[in-house]
């Protein structure tokens, strides 16, 4: 594990990295390579099978009692180094840094590759958020920040909850993912077909922070975390998302 982390986070400023040639902190690093490390994770089969298997043993309606019987022994997943320094075979993991306060937001634009305007394929989406949360040892709830990511542009609008790619929700159940200081969605859709969209199109990812132990998060203290995010196609296609994504982020760079 640590090794891995150390591999990301010097991959991370490398030649061809987000970050090349910067000098992040040391809390920067520790945030990117701790969202990238349980964004990579995957649930292995043994875990899936464990999941069927307490389905069966619990009965009818109780998949939520199941998904928990499984974090218990294996949480967000196996670790897989390599996804936390290169992008998958036909997707694309974008990362950032941010700061936010009580009640605060700010919206990630991620750019959505035109080749997948109207086309059935499967895909995939994760989205993951790591912080520092302050904490306050004398209450229950003693860390005292809660993050979470939803796809809208402001306060007010309407959550797409299938993320702009027809997609739900898969793996951990959303009480779960809620717990600790990391928060982790993951979205998939194996059939249908994605939304057909324009030239220019963007999924708004807003982060958003709430005081999680009922008032005792000061409305003036800066909450530093990072955002990982990974998009998928899981066939063989004839197109690169990763290059549309790359050269989307570059024309509004210099834009």
């Amino acid at each position: 594990m640590t090794r891995s982390l150390l591999r990301a986070a010097a991959a991370l400023t490398g030649e061809d990295g987000p970050y090349e040639g910067l000098e992040l902190s040391r809390r920067q690093n520790a945030l990117l390579t701790r969202a990238l490390a349980v964004n990579a994770a995957r649930w292995p089969q043994d875990a899936r099978d464990l999941y069927d298997e307490e389905k069966t043993r619990l009965g009818s309606g109780q998949h939520l009692r199941a998904k928990e019987e499984v974090c218990r022994y294996f949480g967000h997943g196996y670790l897989d180094g390599d996804l936390m320094r290169e992008s998958p075979e036909a997707g694309v993991t974008m990362v950032g840094l941010g700061s936010i306060r009580k009640h605060g937001a700010q919206v990630f634009r991620m750019p959505v590759p035109p080749s997948l305007s109207g086309e059935k394929l499967p895909r995939s989406m994760r989205v993951t958020l790591a912080w520092f949360s302050p904490v306050n040892p004398s209450r229950t709830q003693y860390r005292l920040a809660a993050l979470e990511a939803v796809a809208v542009n402001e306060a007010g609008d309407e959550d797409d909850s299938k993320w702009g790619f027809d997609m739900s929700p898969d793996g951990l159940d959303a009480n779960i993912i809620k717990r600790g200081s990391v928060w982790s969605k993951r979205l998939k859709n194996r059939i249908q077909t994605i939304p057909e969209f324009g030239d220019g199109a963007e999924i708004p990812i807003r982060v958003q922070c709430r005081d999680a132990s009922g008032g005792g998060l000061n409305q003036d203290e800066d909450i530093l975390y990072a955002i990982a995010v990974t998009l998928q196609v899981e066939a063989e296609v004839q197109f690169d998302i990763y290059q549309e994504i790359e050269q989307a982020l570059r024309v509004r760079a210099q834009a």
